[in-house]
């Protein structure tokens, strides 16, 4: 079993790599098991014994086979164009979401605050790391949508920000 920690824009995956072969992968992506099958020959990705990389020919997309339930492993979207006065997003406004799944352990703003953009608004444990949740655009915190305790799932509207 491998772990790793792939970077993809401004998302954090965590892949942990159960089995490889030459025909297969199993693997799992942000908790969710995805089982991988491979048409024509792979080599090896990893020298097993000095650690180096090796050249690999990558499998085709359209191979992967996701396991049962199929879950999406595509990025939230920033802001969300609905209108309402229930903690959703209107035009003009963008929100903070939850990057990776986690609890929240400190919210440093409230409604009402006016935020620079770049600013730590959140922290938020997950993986048992301490992670801080900045904003991507200045304005005024129009709603707080999470407590101090709370269990976030990747992609919840956090904070929205008018």
């Amino acid at each position: 079993m491998s772990k790793y920690e792939i970077n993809l824009g401004h998302k954090v995956y965590n892949v942990i790599v159960n089995k490889f072969t030459a025909e297969s992968a199993e693997l799992e992506i942000n908790g969710h098991p995805y089982e991988l099958q491979f048409k024509g020959p792979i080599k090896t990705i990893m020298d097993g014994v000095t650690g180096t990389s090796q050249a690999f020919t990558p499998p085709s997309p359209a191979s992967a086979q996701p396991v049962q339930p199929a879950q999406s492993v595509t990025a939230p979207a920033p802001t969300l164009p609905k209108s309402t006065d229930s903690g959703k997003v209107t035009e003009g406004q963008t929100s903070i979401v939850a990057p990776i799944p986690g609890s929240i352990i400190e919210i440093l703003v409230k409604v009402g605050d006016q935020i620079e953009e770049g600013q730590m608004v959140i922290k938020m444990e997950a993986m048992k790391m301490e992670n801080e949740i900045t904003t991507s655009s200045a304005g005024t915190v129009k709603s707080i949508n999470i407590n101090v305790g709370d269990a976030v799932s990747q992609g919840d509207t956090l904070i929205i920000v008018e």
